[in-house]
């Protein structure tokens, strides 16, 4: 049986992206590195353990293997692995399988697979000589007299586990030139499934999630599996302090009402790969994506954090987390952030100090995404215009000018605006202040609602003292089929971008104006064909 032609072509976009991650996943630069680095005595070491080489490997003329750390434990590693009809997930070389597959294999299994050698086709028949607790392996006879072996062990090291995956071809066909330039090919095959192989605890017992495109029920087409979408949302508010609630449990709660709201529960929680936060304000930690991940079950591959100015950080989060996803780096992604502002106040009223969690001095996320700078200049601290609210009334009175209203006809304007946003609020449970307010209540200064920075009453000011959380689950559409999320629960991503205007304010050539923000609409509606 050949692949079709849309089966192939999706199997040569996967092969790319997932060669792509050779140069960004950290599991897979691990695996780069035991590519690269030379044998000594048959053995080869990745983090703080030795993996001998397997015997039966000599045999072979031609050889490759790769290595990789897990966060996983090595009996996490070893079920997932000797569950072959999770081969898709992990084995890049993998195309079909011939008949039905293999399942749970012991010792004296045979079983046919297809893989691609330099993209062709070609049918391998498969014993499994060994399959234990410890690892894999297999041997094989395929086309024109070409034998194979595959080997995969796993070993527990003091920090999670090491997985080492061998190769070994020969055969007439490999004998000659074209040898080399496939033992080329299937070494940069190892170090993407390596890389898998490493992650590949991360997905609850029961789901298997295959490379495959994924019919949209609703417009019968196909998707590319790497499509990513959000498949569940959460939100959460205390108007009562909770001292015990530090922002990290305000953002797991968040996470487990995103994970209820999918539909699947907790177990996509603990399914993901990647973590990702929206840093505090009330309670700055050094890596919060790996608290939230501790607190919600979780062992992802990858923490990142957005950096603490610039007011787009969740959004840049939702924009790498669904490139991360679409490139095949991820396939769960949390994305989370919470403030616990209004209970710090309390407790700090009464003169108590939260016991809230804090962490070493080398703690520290995988990543960092958005601009890292100090807020403000020296000059602009120096005249006193370091709080936003100072730098917004600048920007508002600018942006009166321009559109040539007066004083009064200005502040009613956006008295209105804030109504209607009030009112939005007023329907929203979750929201910190649910009440729809009259426009000129809001334009009207008083003793409940003092001046603050002219045109700004203390009713237009966002407040930093609340305790809210917010929490996102992003998916591929084959983790969320194989999760078994509704497919009516599916809100596709279609497209992110980012800009950054000139970052000190006062340096900017127009306080009216935002060139990064026309800049990011008319991207993301151009990516989104709209």
């Amino acid at each position: 049986m050949s692949l079709s032609p849309l089966r192939r072509a999706h199997h040569l976009v996967g092969t790319a992206r997932a060669l792509a991650c050779v140069a960004t996943g950290p599991e897979t630069r691990r695996a780069v590195l035991g590519l690269l680095r030379p044998r000594a005595a048959g053995q080869t070491t990745a983090a703080s353990i030795t993996i001998a080489e397997p015997t039966g490997v000599a045999d072979f003329g031609r050889r490759g293997f790769a290595i990789a750390s897990s966060s996983r434990s090595a009996l996490d590693l070893a079920d997932g692995l000797l569950d072959l009809d999770r081969v898709p997930e992990w084995f890049s070389l993998h195309a079909a399988w011939r008949g039905d597959p293999p399942g749970q294999v012991d010792a004296g299994d045979t079983f046919a697979q297809q893989i691609l050698l330099m993209d062709i086709p070609a049918e391998v028949r498969w014993t499994v000589e060994s399959a234990g607790a410890t690892g894999l392996a297999l041997r094989g006879t395929g086309p024109m007299g070409v034998v194979l072996g595959l080997w995969v062990t796993v070993a527990a090291d003091g920090s999670g586990s090491t997985v080492r995956l061998d190769v070994g071809l020969d055969g007439p066909p490999l004998r000659g030139p074209i040898g080399m330039t496939v033992v080329r090919s299937i070494d940069a095959a190892l170090a993407v499934s390596v890389s898998r192989l490493a992650a590949l605890g991360a997905l609850s017992a029961g789901w298997s999630v295959r490379e495959e495109p994924v019919l949209h029920e609703a417009s019968g087409r196909l998707l590319d599996p790497c499509t990513p979408v959000i498949v569940g949302a959460g939100q959460l508010v205390h108007h009562e302090p909770v001292p015990q609630d530090d922002p990290v449990v305000l953002a797991a709660k968040a996470l487990r009402a995103a994970a209820a709201d999918s539909g699947v529960g907790e177990a996509l929680l603990r399914a993901a790969d990647a973590v990702y936060a929206v840093p505090s304000a009330s309670w700055t930690y050094r890596d919060q994506a790996a608290l939230i991940a501790e607190a919600v079950g979780a062992t992802p591959d990858e923490r990142v954090q957005s950096t603490p100015y610039g007011g787009d950080g969740s959004q840049l989060l939702v924009n790498e987390a669904a490139a991360a996803i679409a490139a095949g780096r991820s396939r769960i992604v949390l994305v989370a952030g919470a403030e616990a502002g209004a209970t710090l106040a309390a407790l700090q009223k009464d003169g108590v100090t939260p016991q809230w969690p804090t962490q070493d001095e080398g703690a520290a996320p995988d990543r960092v995404v958005g601009v890292d700078r100090i807020a403000n200049s020296e000059a602009e601290t120096a005249v006193g215009l370091g709080a936003p609210i100072f730098m917004y009334a600048l920007m508002e009175s600018a942006v009166r000018r321009r559109r040539g209203l007066d004083v009064a006809t200005h502040r009613t304007a956006i008295a209105r605006l804030w109504s209607r946003m009030s009112a939005i609020a007023a329907g929203n449970p979750s929201a910190w202040s649910p009440t729809e307010l009259d426009a000129l209540d809001i334009a009207t200064a008083s003793l409940n609602n003092r001046a603050v920075s002219e045109p700004y009453n203390k009713l237009h000011c966002a407040n930093l003292q609340v305790d809210l959380a917010a929490g996102l689950v992003i998916t591929s559409v084959a983790a969320a089929a194989a999760a078994g999320v509704p497919q009516d629960k599916w809100v596709f991503v279609v497209a992110g971008a980012s800009a950054t205007d000139e970052w000190f304010v006062s340096e900017r050539a127009d306080f009216s104006t935002s060139p990064a923000i026309r800049a990011a609409g008319r991207a993301v509606l151009d990516r989104a064909g709209l």
